[in-house]
């Protein structure tokens, strides 16, 4: 049984029974009702729980003490168990239960069919439960119709696209902008041998179906795919006078390549560059390494294989007992639906004799809109000899709105058939080929297979809307047999634009096994500093939340966190953005900056654009004293000049709007008068060498995430002392910062850590030689070996720097 969005389902270990929120790759985001938690979780862990009921019914066995499914307990228990409340018993809680029960192959039954709470109920298994797959049964196998739905995830996040990089993919292969898409293969995925190529073969296949999208030419010419190796990347970074076409990269309009990099081993020094400069939109794959991953993902891209072959995954099971490799399947599944619009084409004198038809194939169409055309009618005849066919239509609109429908069939309603070829962009086809071509009678979309590909998720769309009125979206099949493709509705916000920050920081490698972390930064997740982060609260934090008790003030939008390096300005300032939950962007000097004259200011007047589009925006600029400095310097160039000019008119504008804009530097004195005036930045954070208590929560906060993180590998044991006993050895140790030899920051105390704990796990390893499957490894760090280093280690902040800080502080900062 496919869990989808809104199932409940039961853990396989815990038995601890939770509710689908949504699907990220081949992990699913469940909310636990009884711990009041979300959680995300590989979808392995779990099972529907409708399921697991309909494998108790079938071996008739105990489903649990606490819940009888054969009539002793109550309709509330059920409902309760399923993670809905029961405190007043809603019916559509009832409802849910209930068709998730029918899914799984359960018919629901209460004494007198009551809808109490307090009745008994129990479940009978159907004789025709959904199979596994997601795949119903045929409605009625006399009009050799079935019903398939898209493999959940799609096969572009199978093979280890980013879920919320989908559709920007599928957006991007019908336009004429170059595209970039790299597969990052680890030793693991690599061994499976079919992975690269099927994923090449996609790809490929993906893109040139989608360019003749937008292109009425059904050549490949087109639409040119470059496959190259890693050296393709380093050879677009530094380009050499000799010309090796076939290790380049291609940047002309309508092409793709593909290139395929060892994880972590091929990439280039400064990939983030060629990231950047890049001059279309580029996709990164991380495919899974964990062999049972793998081989889910390889059964997701077979399921889709077949469907765009015109067959179920159950079909090709009846046929043939082997199993293809993914790479063959594809060679097949592309021959196939071919050789199904091949078929479609000798139909069409068939078609005409038998019915008489006048008129086929549109003033416009192509070789595959008539052979659906044919395929449909052949299709429709064998069923019902009889049946009335009308093809080119009038709709009856008058003149000026006149539409043509390509089939009207009695009893059937409207057939509109689309080769998907000339017809971008996809908006526009949806509205305007689609949905405006709606009436009150059962609208049915024909399409070819491939376009399964690379629009499924569109088309699983229009099904779904198309499903309010009867209507469907069809494809066809092998053997006279038509796929109808089930509904499932985009997210909401499918269409809207990524920002630029978005996309420029989605594509990512994540460690082994471990999914990134989507938590936004708090301030209880910065050690240390309790009296300033407090102050940040105070300040900056509660004005904002009780604006609205405050209008009529007028607020400087600048916060400036000032201090030594090292100490954690940043790090506070993304700490504000996640408190007050806003979007925000995280610039550098260089994205602020351009190496022509007048780059400047354009680029600031964007990046503060933007701030001013929406509410709940800010902007966090790290080392503003690069942008911002004084335009008394005589060494300042006039384009720099510019550039705080106009920093100083988009301060004054976000601060007629409420925005805010966090600033960091090292040189507060070093800053513009203007821009540090009260209006524009009126509260200045210090944000200095942690004392001797500071030191201790920062010791503590990094030998405890080491402890959290070693408990993914259960052969470690590992032992941190406490802070309590790190408080005391550090009072010696933190006093010699009042001499000349400098003061600690932050980063000091995490290289400490990060050396004590590499010194004790190579000595529990066995001084790094090769130990065969240890059974157990003993992790032992004390606090006098954390201090030790800690005080052998460098002191980053120089006594001079510390004295121009409190000069600092006195002056802007009054205490």
């Amino acid at each position: 049984m496919r869990v989808i969005t809104g199932d409940s389902v039961i853990h396989r270990q815990s038995r601890e029974v939770g509710i689908v929120e949504r699907h990220e790759g081949n992990s699913v985001v469940v909310r636990w009702p009884d711990r009041g938690q979300r959680e995300t979780i590989p979808r392995n862990e779990v099972q529907a729980l409708a399921e697991a009921m309909a494998e108790a019914r079938q071996a008739s066995t105990l489903f649990s003490t606490k819940l009888s499914l054969t009539g002793t307990s109550f309709l509330s228990d059920l409902v309760s168990r399923f993670g809905y409340s029961t405190g007043h018993m809603r019916s559509g809680s009832l409802d849910k239960v209930s068709a998730q029960l029918k899914r799984a192959g359960l018919k629901l039954d209460t004494e007198d069919d009551s809808k109490r709470r307090d009745a008994r109920f129990w479940l009978t298994l159907l004789e025709f439960p959904e199979p596994e797959g997601g795949e119903p049964e045929p409605e009625d196998e006399s009009i050799r119709l079935k019903q398939v739905s898209l493999p959940s995830p799609s096969w572009a996040q199978a093979l280890g696209l980013a879920p919320h990089r989908e559709l920007p993919l599928l957006r991007a292969l019908p336009e004429q902008e170059p595209l970039l898409c790299i597969l990052h293969l680890s030793d693991a995925a690599a061994d499976t041998g079919w992975l690269q190529a099927t994923w090449e073969a996609l790809l490929s296949w993906a893109y040139r179906a989608a360019q003749r999208f937008v292109l009425r030419s059904s050549m490949d010419e087109d639409s040119r795919v470059r496959i190259c190796s890693s050296a393709a990347l380093q050879t677009y970074l530094s380009p050499t006078s000799i010309d090796e076409s076939s290790s380049q990269l291609r940047t002309a309009p309508r092409s793709i390549n593909l290139v395929t990099v060892r994880r972590d081993a091929e990439l280039p020094n400064d990939f983030e560059r060629l990231k950047a400069g890049w001059p279309g939109a580029l996709f990164e794959f991380f495919p899974p390494e964990d062999s049972a991953e793998l081989e889910r993902s390889r059964a997701l891209v077979e399921r889709l294989l077949y469907l765009l072959g015109g067959m179920t995954q159950q079909d090709a099971k009846k046929s043939s007992s082997s199993r293809m490799s993914p790479l063959r399947l594809a060679i097949w599944a592309r021959e196939s639906s071919e050789q199904l619009l091949a078929s479609g084409s000798t139909y069409v004198g068939e078609v005409f004799s038998r019915r008489g038809l006048s008129k086929l194939r549109g003033s416009t169409e192509g070789e595959t809109a008539l052979a659906l055309k044919s395929l449909l009618a052949h299709w429709l005849t064998d069923q019902d000899p009889d049946v009335k066919l009308e093809f080119e239509v009038s709709d009856g609109r008058g003149s000026g709105e006149d539409r043509r429908i390509d089939l009207v069939v009695e009893d059937q309603g409207h057939f509109e058939v689309e080769s998907m070829r000339g017809s971008g962009p996809m908006e526009h086809f949806i509205h305007q080929k689609v949905l405006a071509r709606r009436r009150d009678k059962p609208f049915t979309l024909v399409v070819p297979n491939e376009a399964l590909l690379w629009a499924g998720p569109y088309l699983a769309d229009i099904a779904f809307q198309l499903s309010e009125q009867k209507g469907r979206v069809l494809i066809p099949g092998a053997e006279q047999v038509w796929m109808q493709l089930e509904g499932v509705r985009l997210a909401d916000s499918a269409l809207d634009v990524e920002p630029p920050d978005a996309v420029a920081t989605e594509d990512f490698s994540t460690e082994q096994g471990r999914a990134p972390s989507t938590e936004p930064l708090k301030l209880k997740d910065i050690a240390g500093y309790a009296e300033l982060r407090q102050r940040i609260e105070e300040q900056v934090i509660w004005p904002e939340r009780h604006s609205r008790w405050l209008r009529g003030l007028s607020r400087s939008p600048g916060i400036l966190f000032f201090g030594p390096p090292g100490c954690g300005k940043s790090r506070m300032a993304k700490a504000i953005a996640g408190e007050l939950d806003q979007e925000v962007r995280l610039l550098a000097p260089s994205d602020l900056r351009g190496e022509y004259i007048g780059w400047g200011q354009i680029r600031v007047r964007e990046q503060f654009n933007w701030l001013a589009e929406r509410d709940r925006r800010m902007l966090v600029i790290d080392e503003f004293d690069a942008i911002a400095r004084t335009r008394r310097d005589g060494q300042m160039h006039s384009d720099e000049k510019t550039t705080v000019n106009e920093l100083l008119v988009q301060l004054d504008k976000v601060s007629r709007l409420g925005r805010i804009v966090v600033a960091t530097t090292n040189d507060v004195d070093a800053l513009d008068d203007a821009v540090l005036r009260t209006g524009r930045f009126g509260s200045f954070v210090p944000v200095g060498p942690p004392d001797q208590d500071a030191a201790a929560d920062i010791l503590d906060f990094y030998l405890k995430r080491f402890e959290r993180m070693s408990r993914e590998q259960p052969q470690l044991q590992v032992s941190i002392p406490s802070r309590e006993s790190l408080l005391p050895l550090l009072g010696p140790v933190m006093s010699a910062n009042a001499s000349e030899s400098g003061a600690f920051s932050g980063s000091d105390m995490e290289a400490a850590v990060n050396q004590v704990v590499t010194n004790q796990v190579r000595v529990a390893l066995g001084g790094g030689r090769s130990m065969a499957g240890p059974a157990v490894i003993p992790v032992l760090i004390r606090a006098d070996a954390v201090v030790r280093a800690l005080a052998d280690g460098p002191r980053s902040i120089r006594p001079e720097a510390l004295a121009s800080f409190e000069e600092e502080k006195a002056r802007y900062c009054r205490r």
